[in-house]
């Protein structure tokens, strides 16, 4: 889906700049977009480590027809919806029958981070949210090849690191 194109990564979290209101705080995360063109739907996997070291998984697709469809075997909610606002931002929504219980709204910052905002809406007097950046995930192979190809020289200042090695460091 072209409206999506900017969304279709993987992410790795910044932990250290998110603000959270409910659930356990993570130390480490992951955040895999991906568009499934035989079912025309959106898939989402999420893994991410706690503080205290566990680890958690979701993982669930929702078509892209801007319709609440069934969603099996999840506790807080019983349908699903796709919004797509335009080519930088879009929604998915959890409801629970006609109630929506959680809103995770996904947008493109102008600095190209992603940021998820997740609003837990089954209070409507008191409704929490977790907002949480994610920077693209680049493959492993070209970082570790610009680690052995890196020129590491002592000055008086200290260690002076290749350009490539700071700049892939940087991202």
């Amino acid at each position: 889906m072209v409206d999506l194109y900017n969304f279709l990564y993987s992410w790795q979290l910044f932990p250290e700049k998110g603000t959270y209101e409910f659930g356990k705080r993570p130390k480490s995360g992951n955040y895999k977009l991906q568009w499934k063109t035989e079912s025309n739907s959106l898939s989402i996997a999420i893994n991410w480590v706690t503080l205290e070291d566990q680890a958690f998984t979701s993982e669930y697709s929702v078509p892209g027809d801007g319709l609440f469809h069934v969603l099996e075997d999840n506790p807080l909610a019983n349908r699903i919806k796709l919004s797509i606002l335009n080519s930088l931002t879009f929604e998915v929504i959890f409801a629970q029958d006609e109630q929506e219980s959680l809103k995770i709204r996904h947008e493109i910052m102008p600095n190209s981070l992603l940021k998820v905002i997740q609003s837990n809406l089954l209070d409507p007097e008191k409704i929490v949210t977790n907002t949480e950046i994610y920077h693209k995930q680049f493959s492993v192979l070209p970082y570790s090849a610009s680690v052995t190809g890196a020129v590491i020289k002592h000055n008086e200042e200290g260690l002076i690191r290749h350009k490539a090695l700071t700049s892939m460091e940087e991202q």
